[in-house]
């Protein structure tokens, strides 16, 4: 989280502007740290926590934003990036696995070192300055993308995987 708010100050100090949700519970106690941190950057109402969203309030969350941003160094399976992408948000994440087999860098997602480089920085304002028509392309690109992950499309593999394992019993 901590260089997902130095990316966000980044980004205000270029110009760009900045909402920032941060959603899910403070499980290792990093909020007052976060917050002070958010003061010191000079961010104020530009982030946002939640630790709770229902299914309503998440919805309408999502439909108000076009940017998913995960910084995450360890991914298990990506699956918050895929239900990003199926939300038609455009995913900033990790260039690794698994999180580089779901995305295409500059056509359904964008993907960052997290290093807090001045190239990093760069290539997140070239996507920050993408005109609504990109980011609209993109967003078509990143649900075309998490569709091959829907359960109409994943299911049927599943069975079929099952049914062939079944087979050799």
């Amino acid at each position: 989280m901590d260089l997902i708010i130095d990316y966000a100050a980044d980004a205000r100090r270029r110009g760009f502007p900045v909402d920032l949700l941060i959603c899910g519970q403070d499980v290792d106690g990093l909020m007052p740290e976060l917050r002070a941190q958010i003061e010191r950057l000079q961010l104020g109402d530009s982030v946002r926590f939640e630790p709770f969203l229902d299914d309503t309030a998440l919805r309408s969350e999502l439909a108000e934003r076009s940017v998913y941003i995960t910084a995450s160094e360890h991914e298990g399976f990506g699956l918050s990036v895929v239900e990003a992408m199926a939300a038609g948000l455009v995913v900033i994440c990790r260039d690794m696995v698994p999180l580089n087999s779901f995305i295409e860098h500059g056509n359904s997602g964008w993907m960052l070192q997290f290093d807090g480089s001045e190239p990093d920085m760069q290539r997140l304002a070239q996507l920050l300055s993408s005109t609504e028509k990109k980011i609209s392309m993109m967003s078509d690109a990143a649900r075309q993308a998490a569709g091959a992950y829907d359960w109409d499309s994943a299911v049927p593999k599943f069975v079929r995987h099952y049914r062939d394992a079944l087979q050799e019993v």
